[in-house]
């Protein structure tokens, strides 16, 4: 009898245990035959076999705020949707070369820095990276046993304010829609695969600063010209290589930025700006410019719309002060960065030669009076540069 019930109280305690492992299973699960499990220091390792389950933006099992590395590894198949999305101390994450598809909006709003993409990921999702705003390259890499079918739907990269680079993996034959380089104003250099057949310069509206695509074909795909309302053609400023991919990365070229030393009349009253020569050319500050040229014809409003990271300006509105605007004349030589800023004149996007200089954006002011009209005039006698709103712009000679 007692070797009865000792056996009873064995079994029931096993059972127990069981049950317990079980459940402990469970709570780490992300898949059916995946677990996840989160270092103290915010290392999150996705393990086992197969798909990662998709989720709603609040169902995830992780805390989104702990995380700062993902590491996916070999096995997993799937990135669900939603999986990291608005995981904003996120800065890295490793994904294995079994991954098939990622999700859509998967890592939207994260705080990834780069991105590698294997060319086994045949399927991404809409908006999987977009409004990463740390987001700065991406790397397509090619592994091995790759396919014609790669699939990369609308959206990827919207947002991405500070994406420079971008490499698509091999295997893509066409881009979906056209939002995927959307508020990409920093983008300079985009690697395209031979097996793309098609694209569309509607993709690159946005990309003011986009100079160069590489293609690693020997023949150019099909390029689609339409325009969406709204939308800029910019294939006429970009350079086409072939044969290629992209090159390797360098350090952003500087420029010296002397502080304008000549006279700047406005309307025949001097003026003191903040204002720089760059190679012969004068920039000036948006705000400064709309500011000294309040009331009269060529007034114009600039507003900034934080969301899209977009400068609006609205030719002859009259101008909101923001304060700080004609702080004075800069006083050193500075070091001056290309920049590039997604600018709107009536809704329309337009592309200014623009630097940044000791943290604040200056723009070339001919353009600025090219597309406001006013006239911009230099007087080599008297070195003084002449703001007259009463005339039209003229070219420089």
């Amino acid at each position: 009898m007692k070797n009865k019930r000792f056996s009873f109280v064995a079994a029931f305690c096993l059972m127990l245990f069981l049950l317990a492992g079980t459940a402990g299973a469970a709570g780490n699960a992300c898949g059916e035959h995946l677990t996840w499990a989160c270092t103290e220091d915010g290392v999150l390792t996705v393990s086992g076999t197969g798909e990662m389950w998709s989720y709603a933006l609040q169902g995830v099992p992780w805390d989104r705020n702990r995380i700062r590395e993902v590491v996916i590894e070999e096995g997993v198949t799937s990135i669900g949707d939603s999986a990291f999305h608005s995981c904003a101390n996120l800065t890295s994450v490793q994904i294995a070369d079994s991954v098939a598809s990622i999700g859509s909006n998967a890592f939207f709003a994260s705080g990834l820095t780069s991105v590698r993409i294997p060319n086994t990921v045949r399927e991404t999702g809409s908006y999987a990276f977009a409004n990463c705003a740390a987001l700065t390259s991406v790397e397509g890499v090619d592994v091995g046993g790759g396919k014609e079918g790669v699939a990369f739907a609308d959206g990827v990269f919207s947002g991405c304010r500070s994406l420079a680079r971008v490499s698509i993996p091999e295997g893509m034959t066409e881009f979906s829609g056209s939002h995927m380089f959307r508020g990409c104003a920093a983008l300079t250099a985009v690697a395209l695969p031979r097996s793309l057949t098609k694209l569309s310069a509607a993709l690159f509206s946005d990309c003011a600063a986009l100079r160069d695509l590489y293609f690693a074909g020997s023949v150019l795909p099909e390029l689609d010209r339409f325009m969406p309302a709204g939308y800029v053609d910019r294939l006429d400023e970009i350079a086409f290589h072939l044969n290629s991919g992209l090159p390797a990365v360098t350090a952003p070229k500087t420029l010296a930025a002397v502080p304008t030393a000549s006279a700047v009349l406005v309307n025949g009253s001097e003026t003191a700006f903040d204002a720089y020569n760059i190679e012969g050319a004068n920039y000036f500050k948006l705000r400064d410019l709309a500011y000294a040229l309040r009331g009269t014809a060529k007034q114009f409003e600039v507003a900034w719309d934080a969301p899209t990271k977009t400068i609006n300006l609205a030719p002859g509105q009259a101008y909101t002060a923001a304060g700080g605007e004609m702080s004075g004349a800069g006083e050193e030589e500075k070091t001056a960065v290309p920049t590039a800023a997604r600018i709107l004149l009536d809704g329309k996007a337009v592309s200014f030669t623009a630097y940044n200089i000791g943290g604040n954006n200056y723009f070339k002011l001919r353009d600025i009076g090219q597309a406001m009209n006013f006239g911009v005039d230099w007087d080599s006698a008297k070195r003084t540069i002449a703001i007259d709103t009463s005339k039209a712009y003229t070219p420089e000679a």
